[in-house]
């Protein structure tokens, strides 16, 4: 571990946008398997509840699960994408995650250059760091950080997000704005609660070389529920649930 480690440093140093899009990529993909992980097993509860009589193994369960989800309220798409949703795992969604993930990351990484650029924090000597005096200038550069980060980044990556994704799923511009219409504001408000606290952290305690890989470590579980609230059916076809109540589940 210690040697892959001392990998990823010599490789972050000398091509960062590259390993950083590597990384963002690699962590996504765990992200977007746990959401589907997530979706099939509430799935198969959902059909157990809906078919008491049920019995046998969980790959039995999973072989019928396409004509029971029609009893349980399924709707929208062929059979055929139902069958490859609900019956097993989309690889061809992971990989369009996984794709997003690396184009976005250099973003990413422009970003808390930028930070670092225009809210620079105070220079001071280690032990004058941990006097008051320097204390609460640098505590109000965090906050400064924080705010700007949720203010202007943030919303632009979402709209980003939902726009790209619907792209690499063969939207086009009316799909991409109806999804941002739907998703944007329930994402947007459900990060507010999870994003200020891990940036904060961030910003105070991460070297800037880590920052990125470190808010994608911590996000995998943000990561599984933007995945969740991507693969949500259009309005037309389902209501989408409240998202905000799920996140206690990308990309800076």
């Amino acid at each position: 571990m210690s040697r892959f480690f001392k990998f990823w440093i010599r490789q972050a140093r000398a091509r960062p946008f590259v390993t950083i899009a590597a990384t963002e990529g690699i962590l996504s993909i765990f992200g977007d398997l746990l959401a589907q992980t997530i979706s099939i097993y509430k799935l198969d509860k959902a059909l157990i509840k809906a078919d008491p009589d049920t019995t046998g193994s969980a790959k039995d369960g999973v072989a019928n699960s396409a004509a029971l989800h029609q009893r349980v309220g399924g709707g929208g798409g062929s059979s055929e994408e139902k069958d490859s949703e609900v019956e097993s795992y989309n690889l061809m969604r992971t990989a369009r995650f996984f794709t997003y993930a690396c184009l976005d990351a250099p973003l990413d990484v422009k970003w808390h250059h930028t930070l670092d650029k225009y809210l620079p924090f105070p220079a001071s000597s280690k032990a004058a760091a941990k006097s008051l005096g320097q204390v609460l200038p640098r505590l109000r550069v965090i906050g400064m950080r924080v705010v700007a980060d949720q203010l202007f980044y943030e919303p632009i990556a979402y709209m980003v997000f939902f726009t790209g994704m619907t792209f690499l799923e063969g939207g086009n511009w009316d799909d991409a704005k109806a999804k941002v219409s739907k998703a944007f504001w329930p994402t947007y408000l459900a990060g507010m609660m999870f994003w200020p606290a891990v940036q904060a952290v961030n910003f105070a305690f991460v070297p800037l070389m880590f920052r990125v890989p470190f808010a994608s470590m911590v996000g995998i579980f943000w990561d599984t529920f933007l995945s969740w609230v991507n693969s949500k059916p259009p309005p037309q076809q389902k209501q989408m649930q409240d998202v905000a109540t799920t996140t206690t589940a990308t990309t800076t």
